[in-house]
């Protein structure tokens, strides 16, 4: 009976240590699970915090708690983020000198004000080196009618100048 004792005793052993192991192992994969999109979340996070905009989360969401969390997070992304990066590529291109480039975003809440403050901002620009280009224009051929009207006024300067030194000559010769 002793025999059969340590039997089941080892046996029982036996049982525990695989019971153990493999609810290490589920653990380990369960934590996996949860860690793996939480550090994605956060290596995100961190890239958006130093100023990268293009920062996106590629991966498939689960259908649970950290799920949800993700999905909140890229929707964030897409409304801010996306828009920003977007804008920043345009405010480049202006400051190169290009305002022919129109703003077409879609965008919710403050960030929506930012793009139609910068919409104003660009109409503003086109309407000021439009008046530019007019002001300029004009003081061009305001520059060709003072050219011209110079030239007349030295051809009548000359012609007083020659009739003066006519009537000199001729009171001279009196």
């Amino acid at each position: 009976a002793t025999g059969l004792g340590v039997g089941l005793i080892h046996q029982n052993l036996i049982m525990a240590i695989i019971v153990t192991i493999f609810a290490v192992i589920s653990s380990i994969l369960f934590i996996r699970r949860v860690t793996t999109p939480v550090d994605r979340l956060a290596e995100t996070s961190r890239r958006l915090a130093d100023g990268d905009f293009s920062a996106k989360m590629d991966m498939k969401a689960p259908n649970d708690e950290i799920g949800d969390m993700i999905r909140a997070y890229q929707d964030m992304l897409d409304n801010t983020a996306a828009p920003l990066n977007q804008i920043s590529i345009l405010a480049s291109n202006i400051a190169d000198g290009d305002l022919t480039q129109d703003i077409e975003l879609d965008a919710k809440g403050d960030i929506s004000k930012i793009i139609n403050s910068f919409k104003k901002m660009q109409d503003n620009l086109r309407g000021l080196v439009s008046e530019i280009q007019e002001t300029a224009s004009n003081v061009a051929s305001s520059s060709q009618e003072l050219a011209s009207s110079a030239e007349e006024m030295n051809a009548s300067t000359q012609q007083v100048s020659s009739a003066i030194q006519q009537i000199s000559r001729g009171s001279q010769e009196q």
